[in-house]
């Protein structure tokens, strides 16, 4: 019962993050168990908006993992698998693992997304100067993660979580994104300015 109520919040977070934004009071925070719902619906709604190559995968029943990279005080990924269980894109089931140190050649072979979360900064920002590794869609939850390389980041504007989308980056890892998510999403370039 617990399992698929989680899957209830996390699937109305999908259906509702597009039009009733998650507000954070006036020290522009948010509670992290309501962010972690967002960004869980957000990672969600990603794996199923991605357009995959067919070699991203070895066959249409093996699951599509996504890796959260780094320290996860607020516990996503925790929050992210008791209704990952039920959750799937396509035909693919859908696998959360942790990743407390990246580890780059498990990175390009094992992983669909990878998602650095705030506290990754220091350690992993030079790492995306790198050519992005082929297939990945690389996440990141702090400023200027579009600018330094990432593909999709997460931004708090006036109390709000949306998404910023640096095509360049999603392109040279061979992936796509839907219109659909593109719409909702800021689209930037490494070399643009601001919270990105």
């Amino acid at each position: 019962m617990y399992l698929k109520t989680n899957s209830l919040v996390l699937t109305c977070c999908l259906l509702l993050l597009m039009i009733t934004p998650l507000h954070a009071d006036q020290s522009d925070t948010i509670d992290p168990g309501k962010a972690n719902r967002v960004k869980a619906a957000y990672l969600y709604h990603l794996a199923r908006l991605t357009i995959w190559p067919a070699s991203a995968f070895d066959s249409d029943r093996d699951p599509l993992v996504i890796g959260i990279v780094g320290e996860d005080h607020h516990g996503l990924a925790d929050f992210f698998k008791q209704s990952a269980a039920s959750l799937k894109v396509g035909r693919h089931s859908l696998h959360i693992e942790t990743m407390p140190v990246f580890d780059e050649a498990a990175s390009r072979r094992r992983y669909h997304i990878l998602f650095f979360t705030a506290e990754t900064l220091e350690q992993h920002i030079h790492q995306l100067a790198v050519p992005p590794p082929s297939q990945v869609l690389l996440v990141g939850d702090y400023s200027g993660f579009c600018r330094h390389g990432g593909m999709v980041a997460f931004l708090l504007e006036d109390g709000h979580i949306r998404i910023a989308v640096n095509l360049l980056t999603v392109q040279a890892g061979s992936l796509k994104l839907s219109a659909e998510i593109l719409q909702h999403a800021k689209l930037v370039s490494p070399s643009s300015k601001g919270e990105d």
